[in-house]
């Protein structure tokens, strides 16, 4: 949307980003309702996506409403929705590397109304574990390629408290997400292929953190009587995502701010994330300030995932007046 900015000068522009995909379910029956049927309990709706991140585009959308009742603004607003955001990134890389940008880029992501400004590196990585397969009744003699990724489990999780070391409390979280071996109760597994995500420092290049991992995992089974000469095969699979930090005493982040003090009576924290978001593209790839912002959820990723109805509403207060004064603001002249 535009119209022309006021006094001549033109106005700056805002993106607003979110993503539209959602993590799988799991299993139905652990949840308390139907994860894709959504239910309202005390004031929260569950459902899975409901928080992670259907509730940001409820905000943005109430908060477009709002701004449009009171007029058009001069500035730019660009509304991106994106793919394979839990996967890759590759949705907003894409929109990125095709020019999509403004002056400034909020991510509708739940923050719990909190300024998110960083975020850690993250890795999926497959490691790979070979055994000896065979007919159960050489079991005793073999090596069972399932027991053993067991032992690189523990190995990684003594690679991750070296990657800790230094953080209190730990920041950089190992999840075993997946694990694949076998094919016959009657048969020891050959292969067995752990799905992996792991953090790591920010100021790290994704292949910093493979070769970490990759070189510390191999001392970790140095004494191995079968993994060290054997050692698992690694292989990145999904995010290999940069951390990255928005600088501080950006308009963005001092100007919403300021929004949710008018709209709220206090000043909102500023927070960084354990894991990641697609912000780290507009401040690394783009050179735009970026920034999260949403609602307040719970169980993310989780059964019974829920989002609270009112932060919805307290959000977009905030928004629209954030949008109303961003959008109307001329650029400042250039150095």
């Amino acid at each position: 949307m535009r119209r022309p900015g006021r006094a001549g000068a033109e106005a700056r522009s805002l993106l607003l980003n979110g993503h539209l995909d959602v993590v799988p379910s799991g299993d139905p029956a652990l949840w308390s309702h139907p994860p894709f049927t959504a239910t309202t309990v005390d004031g929260w709706m569950v459902g899975r996506g409901a928080g992670d991140m259907k509730s940001g585009w409820a905000m943005a959308v109430l908060a477009l409403s709002a701004l449009l009742e009171v007029g058009e603004p001069a500035g730019d607003l660009t509304f991106v929705g994106v793919i394979e955001e839990e996967c890759t990134g590759n949705g907003t890389l894409a929109s990125v590397r095709a020019g999509v940008l403004a002056d400034s880029v909020l991510v509708v992501e739940p923050t719990d109304l909190t300024l998110m400004t960083a975020g850690i590196g993250v890795l999926w990585l497959d490691v790979e574990v070979v055994g000896t397969q065979g007919h159960a009744l050489a079991a005793p003699d073999g090596v069972s390629a399932l027991e053993a990724a067991i032992d690189v489990i523990a190995a990684l999780r003594t690679v991750t408290e070296e990657l800790n070391a230094d953080q209190d409390p730990s920041r950089y979280h190992l999840n075993i997400g997946t694990f694949g071996a076998g094919e016959w109760r009657s048969t020891v597994p050959g292969t067995a292929v752990l799905g992996v995500r792991i953090g790591f420092p920010e100021d790290w290049d994704p292949d910093d953190g493979q070769r970490f991992v990759t070189e510390r995992l191999t001392v970790a089974l140095a004494d191995h009587p079968w993994l060290s000469e054997h050692p698992p095969a690694i292989t990145p699979s999904g995010f290999r995502a940069r951390g990255y930090t928005l600088a501080d005493g950006s308009d963005i982040a001092e100007e919403l701010a300021a929004a949710h003090h008018a709209v709220h009576g206090t000043r909102p924290e500023t927070v960084a994330t354990n894991g990641t978001t697609d912000a780290r593209f507009y401040v690394n790839e783009g050179a735009v300030p970026a920034l999260c912002y949403g609602p307040r959820t719970r169980g993310m990723h989780g059964v019974d995932e829920a989002v609270e109805l009112d932060s919805i509403v307290a959000g977009a207060r905030v928004l629209a007046r954030f949008m109303a004064s961003w959008l109307d603001t001329p650029k400042a002249p250039a150095a």
